[in-house]
């Protein structure tokens, strides 16, 4: 809404009517660097009364009782349970409404601006990877390769950077902590890598596959699925083509590759894809696409449950299909998709192929 970046602090905008916006910010230091590059009125609370500055900043000067009034609400999902309850322990009769189903749609279709900072993000992937073979070659532990990573971005930049690294014989899950990378890369060993970065509140992301020595049959065959996936649903992207059959291509291809449906239920999977833009998963454009592992897949899968969303020019999503089969390895293939004019443009450009290191 403003441009300020809360980091490990909580912090709270506040705008009336007839007055200039106020940032409350509870962390001392934080609230010098908000006042030293924010455009508005920053003001410091101590920490653990937020909540209840930010109730008496609302009571100024209306005279209500028991701070009564009507207020819309963002981000009240992330809000921290002492704040919330000090809040409305001070405004005890007022209404609180989530106002983010009124936000939701100006997030969908990105500006030319945001394009070009989700491209920023989108280069800063293709870089990681191309790191990822060279320190893969240098016998490092896994989760030291991870270090190196997120070294580089926030060199570039980024203000978040995670990354998840799978290094085995069978690739089985996306694994992320420290405490189950430890593994050093071996011949023969899958190589499967998911990049998620934040440049300037704008995310990137991209997830590729590779082996270390030389692919078996089995390897190339799970990341075959993958490929055919990620084709077909960019196959069923374009302006007006409603963007669940972009999901029920993805799954048409797998379940061709997979018939039987009881195999099929021992194949982890997690979602084909997701909306992408200031959140990791934005709002609306994700909903058409289920994640596999829940409990009503099936009924989404369908598209029952999910209102239909025409794909429209602006629109950022990241395709990422992906499968984990027991005993056999795993595959994961995803790129940053913009649907255009005439169709869609790839973000992330890095090779596709099944890498080899």
């Amino acid at each position: 809404m403003c441009g300020w970046d809360s980091h490990n602090a909580p912090s709270i905008l506040l705008v009336r009517p007839g007055r200039e916006p106020v940032l409350v910010v509870p962390h001392v230091f934080l609230a010098r660097l908000a006042k030293e590059t924010m455009w508005l009125d920053a003001r410091f609370c101590l920490p653990g009364t937020l909540g209840t500055a930010v109730a008496g900043l609302l009571s100024e000067g209306t005279g209500r009782n028991g701070g009564s009034g009507s207020y819309a609400v963002l981000g009240r999902g992330e809000a921290p349970i002492a704040i919330w309850e000090q809040l409305t322990a001070r405004l005890a009769n007022a209404r609180f409404t989530d106002f983010a189903a009124a936000i939701d749609p100006l997030r969908l279709i990105k500006t030319d601006l945001q394009v070009a900072m989700h491209q920023r993000a989108a280069d800063l992937c293709d870089e990681l990877f191309a790191l990822l073979g060279p320190a893969v070659r240098a016998g490092k532990p896994t989760h030291r390769i991870q270090a190196d990573l997120e070294h580089r971005a926030r060199g570039a930049g980024a203000e978040f950077f995670q990354s998840w690294l799978t290094v085995m014989p069978i690739a089985d899950y996306c694994r992320t902590y420290r405490e189950e990378c430890l593994r050093v890369p071996q011949p023969g060993d899958q190589v499967l890598l998911g990049l998620y970065v934040m440049l300037e509140g704008h995310w990137g992301h991209a997830l590729r596959s590779g082996v270390v020595g030389t692919p078996s049959q089995a390897q190339r065959d799970v990341y075959a699925v993958a490929c055919e996936m990620f084709e077909q649903g960019l196959a069923a992207l374009a302006p007006g083509r409603d963007l669940r059959e972009v999901e029920a291509a993805a799954q048409a291809a797998f379940e061709q590759r997979y018939p039987d449906a009881t195999k099929r239920a021992e194949i982890f999977r997690f979602r084909t894809g997701h909306a992408l833009g200031l959140s990791y998963e934005d709002p609306i454009a994700t909903a058409a696409f289920p994640q596999p592992y829940g409990d009503d897949f099936g009924a989404q899968a369908s598209g029952a449950d999910v209102p239909a969303l025409p794909a429209q020019p602006g629109i950022l999503l990241e395709l990422h299909p992906n499968l984990f089969v027991p005993g056999v390895g795993g595959a994961a293939l995803g790129d940053m998709v913009l649907v255009t004019q005439r169709g869609y443009r790839l973000l992330t450009s890095f090779a596709r192929e099944l890498l080899v290191f």
